[in-house]
């Protein structure tokens, strides 16, 4: 094995931990959800359906990223095709997080609610499609994925935006949802900048990339605990 492949197999072996760990995490966080709180009313089955849904998108990005991981560890280069997935999973763990806000945020407002949703899905749909159907090199996937993640992200988060700013006691979880979206745009800008890994200072180990995905699982599970609250 040489250096570079012995690198892309150490960075596939910490991400694939960490993205293990995500995925443990919301399957129990699914499992208990469901034995502790089951619902029995039309209103706890819309807010299960709720948690479900935001818990499957976090899961399935999850997932996709440990496959990635994993076939990246076992197959090199080989296994960029599982890229394109991975970014599809990215896109709808970003719709998927903005479902509960705005079914808090907009509880009693359904006209709003439904347009905010049916355009949200329409653009996520929109976003998915053209991610599964490109066939551009890397580099210039790579480049239009950030910006449709960073468009698709703020739509996602203006419903969000618009309650906090319409609304006397708008839901803590809109409030959560406009925080770790800040912790993740943080994140992400420390791992395109990669100070450590321009200074030298942290030799071939890349922890700007290890620390944004830590941060990612951390908001999903931070916000998770707000969804299971609103529920509650």
């Amino acid at each position: 094995m040489d250096f570079d492949a012995q690198i892309s197999y150490r960075d596939g072996l910490i991400l694939g931990l960490i993205h293990l760990f995500g995925t443990c995490y919301f399957v129990c966080f699914v499992v208990s959800f469901f034995l502790y709180y089951f619902p029995k009313s039309p209103g706890a089955i819309l807010k299960a359906q709720v948690v479900t849904f935001y818990s499957m998108g976090v899961l399935l990005w999850e997932l996709f990223s440990l496959t990635c991981q994993s076939s990246r560890i076992f197959h090199g280069d080989k296994s960029a095709s599982w890229g394109k997935f991975q970014m599809a999973c990215t896109m709808a763990l970003i719709y998927t997080t903005a479902v509960p806000s705005i079914a808090a945020a907009y509880r009693q407002q359904s006209y709003l609610r439904s347009v905010y949703l049916s355009g949200l899905t329409s653009l996520a749909i929109s976003k998915i499609s053209a991610i599964l159907a490109r066939t551009s090199d890397a580099s210039m996937a790579q480049s239009s994925f950030h910006w449709d993640c960073l468009w698709l992200g703020f739509w996602a988060l203006l419903p969000s935006v618009h309650a906090l700013q319409t609304q006397e006691s708008p839901p803590p979880l809109a409030v959560n949802l406009v925080r770790i979206t800040t912790w993740n745009l943080l994140a992400a800008a420390g791992c395109a900048a990669q100070i450590p890994e321009r200074l030298g200072v942290v030799g071939h180990w890349h922890p700007s990339h290890y620390a944004m995905r830590l941060v990612f699982i951390w908001s999903s599970i931070s916000y998770a605990q707000e969804v299971w609250d609103m529920v509650l």
